[in-house]
Order: structure tokens, then C-alpha cells, then sequence
């Protein structure tokens, strides 16, 4: 994310795209400690904090994601 300066919600989309055949569900708490890091990150370089999604969206959007994958 820092390298390329994608939020969590592009650099989410860019590791999907690249690995299609494999779910990629990282563990919640995880995505929303990266998402408050991204807000630092914006913070320290002087930006206005924005967010992509709110939480709430992108834990929604992960688990629709990765629903045709889940076993049954």
C-alpha cells in the first residue's frame, strides 16, 4: 500500500485481480487496522483523510467476494 500509494480497498483489488483461482480473505481485524493505517499514512503526508469505503462496506464486500469459493 505505501509503495504504490493504494488504500486498502485498491491494493485489496490489485492482489484479487492477480490471483483470481485463490480466496483472499484476510482476517477482519487485520483489513480494519490497515484501513486506520492508511488514514495515518494520509495524515502524516498532510492530505485530507478520506476513506474508499467504510468498514462496514468492505467487510460486506469481502465476504461477497469470497462466497462462491466458501464450502457449503
Amino acid at each position: 500500500m505505501a509503495s504504490q500509494g493504494l488504500s486498502f480497498p485498491q491494493a485489496y483489488c490489485f492482489v484479487r485481480a492477480r490471483r483470481l483461482n485463490v480466496i483472499i480473505q484476510p482476517h477482519l481485524r487485520f483489513v480494519y487496522e490497515l484501513m486506520k493505517w492508511d488514514e495515518q499514512q494520509q495524515a502524516k503526508r498532510g492530505e485530507l483523510v478520506k476513506r474508499d469505503m467504510e468498514w462496514q462496506a468492505v467487510a460486506r464486500e469481502i465476504a461477497s467476494l469470497n462466497r462462491p469459493y466458501a464450502r457449503s
